[in-house]
């Protein structure tokens, strides 16, 4: 599950800033990608449509880099 929950973010990242996919690793942070707040936002947001879920808040803002945000989504999907 892990690897797939990394390679929907892995797309969502890339299309939604338009950088190739392949310039995107795990250990990415949002900084590295030339992420900003909304970017990030915008990104959370995808990811809970893609995957039906709610990320709490508190957990949310802490997300700022790739491993974080894969990490989070398997914690929450997992748990359902």
């Amino acid at each position: 599950m892990e690897e797939e929950i990394y390679n929907k973010v892995v797309a969502l990242i890339a299309a939604n800033n338009h950088i190739s996919p392949e310039t995107i690793t795990i250990d990415s942070s949002f900084e590295d990608l030339a992420m900003d707040s909304l970017d990030g936002l915008t990104l959370i947001n995808d990811l809970e449509n893609e995957y039906n879920i709610t990320l709490p808040n508190e957990e949310a803002v802490k997300i700022k880099t790739v491993r974080q945000a894969v990490n989070s989504l398997n914690k929450i999907i997992t748990q359902q």
